[in-house]
C-alpha cells in the first residue's frame, strides 16, 4: 500500500500554531529566524505557515522596516498600530502595481483587465477544494456562481452607487452614463410609477 504525503489540516495548524507562538514571544522575527527557532524548517514553509494564520484570523503584518512578522494584536499603541498598516497598505499598493505591470508585460492584458482579475481574487469567496484554475476569471463565470460567493462584488458595487448617490453632481458624468446604457436595468421607483401609470392609462384607451 502507497501512504499519502498530504498532511492533515489539524497537522497545518499545528504547525501554524508553533510560529504564532514565536512571534507572541519574540515580535519582529523574520520567517528565518522563526525556522531556526523551531528548528529545521524554512523560511518559505514559515511564510506557508503565516498565510495559514491569516486566513485563520490572525493579523500579522511586517515591521516599518520590512524586515520581522509583527501580531498587530500585541500592539498597545493606536499610533504603532496606525503606522504598521499605514506601511502595510504602502507595500501592498508597490506589489499589486509591479504585479499588474508584469500581468501585462507577459499576457498583453490591459491594465484594466489586471485590475478585474485581482478583485475577482478578493472578493469571490473560495469553495471547499478549489483550486486555482478552477477560480472565476469572467463575469460569464461568475453569473453562474450562486448568490452567496458573489456577496462581495456586489457590496463593492453597491457602495459606489451608494457614492454617486450621495453626490449625483460630483458623479454627474458616471451617472449620465450609467443611465443611457443600464437604465432598464436600474429602474428608480419613480420610473416604474411612471411607467405603471403610462400602461394603465394605455390599457384604458384600449378598452
Amino acid at each position: 500500500m502507497v501512504k499519502s504525503n498530504k498532511i492533515s489540516p489539524e497537522e497545518l495548524d499545528r504547525r501554524a500554531d508553533s510560529v504564532l507562538r514565536c512571534l507572541q514571544e519574540n515580535p519582529g522575527l523574520s520567517a528565518a529566524d522563526i525556522g531556526r527557532r523551531l528548528g529545521d524548517v524554512s523560511g518559505r514553509q514559515v511564510r506557508e505557515r503565516i498565510h495559514n494564520l491569516r486566513d485563520r484570523g490572525h493579523a500579522i503584518t511586517i515591521a516599518e522596516n520590512g524586515k520581522g512578522y509583527i501580531l498587530l494584536d500585541r500592539v498597545e499603541s493606536e499610533q504603532r498600530r496606525a503606522s504598521l498598516v499605514k506601511a502595510h497598505r504602502s507595500r501592498t499598493r508597490c506589489y499589486l502595481s509591479d504585479h499588474a505591470k508584469l500581468m501585462t508585460q507577459i499576457t498583453g492584458m490591459s491594465a484594466t483587465a489586471v485590475a478585474e482579475l485581482t478583485m475577482f481574487d478578493q472578493l469571490i469567496s473560495v469553495a471547499d477544494e478549489e483550486a486555482d484554475a478552477d477560480r472565476p476569471s469572467t463575469w460569464a463565470e461568475i453569473a453562474k456562481l450562486p448568490v452567496e460567493r458573489r456577496t462581495g462584488l456586489f457590496s463593492l458595487l453597491r457602495r459606489m452607487l451608494v457614492g454617486i448617490k450621495e453626490d449625483p453632481v460630483a458623479f454627474a458624468a458616471e451617472r449620465t452614463c450609467l443611465a443611457d446604457e443600464f437604465g432598464a436595468i436600474f429602474l428608480t421607483k419613480a420610473d416604474k410609477a411612471n411607467l405603471d401609470k403610462a400602461r394603465q392609462l394605455l390599457q384604458e384607451i384600449g378598452a
